[in-house]
């Protein structure tokens, strides 16, 4: 490149292999086309985070049109939004297409950080008042851990990189303190919501143990495949959950509707 030598080193581990794969050369429209069908399950897997995010936002005003406000549609909506726009700024295609690529790392970076917050404050609103603390720390955990590797970065230029293993270590004790939590509230009261939200926090500690084992035992780079699928089926189960108990309420609020009238006169004679 002009007068320079282009070279590429690369260092790993004793006996590591590196695979290099061959380099695609045609039209631009071409080579896009093999990227997207390369990234094609993200791209499926960011469809439905998104959709299901609108979906539930449109749930929640039709709820709040019918007198039952159940926030945590919002806190299943930002979450998926959140996790959305993680999927697309970590991606190769973003990487490689992106006309901001470098700031879009930073965002995602602070993205990843932060977006569980509204999964533990849908945990507040399930659990009883006397445990609800305990979600309130892991946000404030949270929080701190952005700031502090911002501060980090920007006043000492530590990589970001090199801090991800504090977000990780993170991540997976808030996931196994949330399930613990679940897990002696279920105990306590039965209830068949906090027994769905147990089994989703099961599922998504599952795809997580994977996607950690994958990325620092294996060095595998799709690791984010399965951590991503693992949300997606997690979002499933307490969606499906509160919409059954949002179908519930409404039933119970039409029937005590028509209660409520009948109490008020005969429906035969139309007397008071």
């Amino acid at each position: 490149i002009g007068q320079e030598v282009l070279s590429i080193s690369y260092e790993t581990k004793k006996n590591a292999r590196l695979y290099v794969y061959a380099p695609m050369i045609g039209e631009f429209c071409s080579v896009f086309r093999q990227h997207l069908l390369g990234s094609i399950f993200s791209i499926l897997v960011v469809l439905g985070m998104t959709g299901l995010g609108i979906v539930s936002v449109i749930v929640f005003f039709y709820t709040r049109y019918r007198q039952i406000v159940e926030k945590r549609f919002l806190n299943v909506a930002l979450f998926l939004l959140l996790c959305s726009l993680w999927c697309i700024l970590d991606s190769g295609i973003y990487q490689m297409y992106g006309s901001q690529s470098a700031a879009g790392t930073l965002v995602s970076f602070y993205v990843f950080m932060t977006m569980s917050v509204p999964m533990l404050l849908f945990i507040q609103n399930t659990v009883s008042e006397s445990v609800r603390w305990i979600p309130q720390v892991w946000i404030f955990l949270l929080y701190a851990n952005a700031v502090l590797q911002g501060f980090l970065y920007f006043l000492f230029r530590i990589p970001f990189i090199d801090m991800l293993f504090i977000t990780h270590l993170l991540l997976f004790t808030g996931v196994v303190s949330m399930i613990l939590l679940l897990w002696k509230e279920y105990r306590k009261t039965q209830e068949k919501e906090v027994n769905l939200c147990l089994k989703a926090f099961g599922v998504l500690g599952i795809s997580g143990v994977i996607a950690l084992v994958l990325y620092w035992v294996l060095s595998i780079y799709w690791y984010e495949s399965i951590f991503q699928f693992g949300i997606l089926l997690y979002i499933a189960v307490l969606f499906w959950g509160l919409l059954c108990k949002v179908s519930n309420n409404i039933q119970f609020c039409l029937e005590q509707e028509v209660y409520r009238r009948m109490s008020l006169e005969d429906r035969m004679t139309d007397m008071k």
